[in-house]
């Protein structure tokens, strides 16, 4: 986890904006063990700037849930068998959302022809 830009100026009453940049590991929970809280399981990371000619450090806390981004199918492949171009097939694709946020998700390479995508949740 790391503040970018890494430094700045800031004037006198006035703002400086940065990012947080967070790229988490699949092994963060091994690594990272003791920032996590045990009953919440929320990740708490103290973080320090340093202002250039004031002797104290800015310190804060992030807090961040970790969750998965993954999305699962229930088949690994669609098979619609054989079908002339005079017919009308369908399979039904069940798409589990595995993350505690909510994601949205498309399908790429279809033809703009001859598919319809329905959302049984709405």
């Amino acid at each position: 986890m790391e503040l970018l830009p890494k430094s700045g100026y800031i004037q006198a009453r006035s703002t400086f904006n940065v990012q947080l940049k967070f790229l988490p590991r699949l092994s963060l929970m091994k690594d990272a063990g003791g920032y996590f809280d045990k009953e919440t399981g929320v990740l708490e990371v103290p973080m320090t700037i340093h202002v250039a000619d004031q002797t104290r450090p800015v310190l804060f806390a992030v807090h961040a849930v970790v969750t998965a981004s993954d999305l699962g199918f229930d088949r690994k492949e669609v098979d619609f068998g054989h079908c002339s171009i005079h017919e009308s097939v369908q399979a039904s694709v069940h798409l589990t959302n595995k993350s505690l946020l909510p994601q949205e998700f498309g399908f790429v390479g279809i033809p703009k022809v001859g598919i319809v995508i329905r959302n049984s949740a709405s």
